[in-house]
């Protein structure tokens, strides 16, 4: 499944229950971590 940068932000607010605007960074890489 493929997300745009607002469904990863859906990710970490829901399921990693961070606040978005801490200052926190998050990394999000493909199956082949080529991206």
């Amino acid at each position: 499944m493929r997300k745009g940068f607002d469904g990863l932000c859906g990710v970490v607010w829901q399921h990693l229950d961070k606040d978005l605007l801490r200052g926190d960074v998050f990394v999000f890489l493909n199956k082949r971590r080529s991206h």
